[in-house]
């Protein structure tokens, strides 16, 4: 009884996740940590470079093209240690076919960050890059990306460029819609 359990199990799991980038289907993931730093024109000048964590999820609204929202968390070291947060809509643009898939991304959000000498309201950012996903298993993708993101302040004092290199993955999950064992869909 265990066995035939598992089997379907397993035959279950691969209908879901035999996806990539088709209309339809989801991807969860996000970078696992980016080297950044900023460049800033205007007052104030924040150098330095931070590492961040930023969670992602999309939907395929159109074969290789996808519309989400990620979650940035950056501890930035520079003149002071701070903490920046935001929130990003982003679109992605995937090419090709086969395991390696080169996309583009833009994102535009709010942001801020905590530190010790001051609080800053939220600001404006964007965000432009390309890079290449590796599909590792039908589902499962490494990614590398290369951006640059430009941040203003919130009455437009200043604006800070940051370019970035960014390694992390996605989980291509199918819609369960599409799902569907073969022998679901003769019987019906």
């Amino acid at each position: 009884m265990k066995k035939p359990l598992l089997a379907l199990c397993l035959l279950s799991a691969s209908f879901i996740t035999n996806a990539q980038t088709d209309k339809g289907n989801w991807m969860v993931g996000g970078s696992l940590g980016s080297i950044a730093g900023q460049i800033a024109i205007g007052e104030p000048s924040y150098g330095g470079f931070g590492l961040s964590i930023n969670p992602a999820a999309g939907y395929f609204v159109k074969n290789n093209l996808a519309v989400g929202a990620g979650i940035q968390l950056t501890p930035w070291i520079g003149d002071e240690f701070s903490f920046g947060y935001g929130i990003q809509p982003f679109v992605r643009r995937y090419f090709g076919k086969g395991l390696t898939k080169p996309f583009a991304e833009a994102s535009a959000g709010y942001s801020g960050f905590i530190s010790a000498e001051d609080g800053r309201p939220f600001f404006l950012t964007a965000n432009v890059g390309s890079g290449l996903a590796y599909f590792i298993t039908p589902n499962v993708a490494l990614e590398s990306r290369l951006s640059v993101s430009a941040h203003s302040g919130s009455d437009w004092e200043y604006v800070a460029l940051m370019p970035a290199i960014t390694v992390g993955f996605q989980l291509h999950l199918q819609s369960l819609k599409r799902a569907k064992p073969q022998a679901a869909i003769e019987g019906e």
